[in-house]
């Protein structure tokens, strides 16, 4: 996906996408919520099937041609857009939100 971006973009293109990190990288007590949401896609057609730590998600797109401007994990993405919200909606918890640029 990285290699494709790369070669698509001209320099100092940006983007945002969002990685799904490995359950590993999250508390026992957010497995169900991820579970959830992966049947969900599931269902509607779009199975949630790469993971990446958000560390190695790193190493690889600046091996590709990319510097990661920011990377928001959940609780970052709660403390900037959801917090003080009356909904109860929040973020899914296995999914970190990665801002980029083409170098």
């Amino acid at each position: 996906m990285l290699a494709t971006m790369a070669s698509g973009f001209g320099r100092g293109t940006q983007r945002v996408i969002d990685i799904r990190a490995p359950r590993s990288c999250m508390p026992d007590s957010e497995w169900s919520a991820c579970d959830a949401v992966g049947k969900f896609k599931a269902r509607g057609g779009e199975e949630l099937i790469t993971q990446i730590r958000p560390d190695h998600f790193v190493e690889v797109a600046s091996s590709r041609g990319f510097e990661v401007l920011e990377m928001l994990s959940p609780d970052k993405q709660f403390e900037r857009y959801f917090q003080g919200r009356e909904d109860g909606l929040s973020p899914t918890p296995d999914i970190h939100l990665v801002h980029l640029v083409t170098m």
